[in-house]
């Protein structure tokens, strides 16, 4: 067993006001978000995350995918001392994450991290004008 990326799908005009006193795992349940699936993303290790950006600098993706998972709240919140660990895909990065990971996804050929990268596709792909995607790690 390890940990895994907890994604939710949400509103960014509707997220919480009042969060300066919250933790990561009181953010969490604050949001409004719709979880989505974590298949690929779940029993996991660090390690992964290098393993996916490694495949995708590979296929000619620019940057990292880790970088979205990692970088913090999308509002302030108490700092986490340790877990969990969040990160988020605004709404006015959607679009052009989407075209650059489906043009570079056609290049991995290891099938976890294509699959791992197809999901994140999936998440994407879906969300609603405004939607962004917040992530949590633990």
């Amino acid at each position: 067993m390890g940990y895994g990326v907890h994604p939710y799908a949400v509103d960014y005009s509707r997220l919480p006001k009042e969060t300066r006193d919250m933790d990561g795992y009181a953010l969490e349940q604050a949001l409004a978000g719709r979880f989505l699936s974590n298949r690929r993303w779940s029993a996991m290790r660090m390690a992964w995350f290098d393993m996916v950006d490694e495949a995708l600098s590979g296929a000619g993706f620019e940057g990292t995918l880790s970088h979205y998972f990692m970088r913090g709240a999308p509002v302030p919140i108490q700092p986490p001392q340790d877990f969990p660990m969040i990160g988020r895909i605004e709404p006015d990065e959607v679009a052009p994450l989407l075209a650059s990971l489906r043009k570079a996804v056609v290049g991995i050929e290891d099938l976890d991290r294509y699959e791992a990268v197809v999901e994140v596709l999936g998440w994407l792909d879906g969300l609603r004008p405004a939607h962004g995607i917040v992530t949590f790690y633990y």
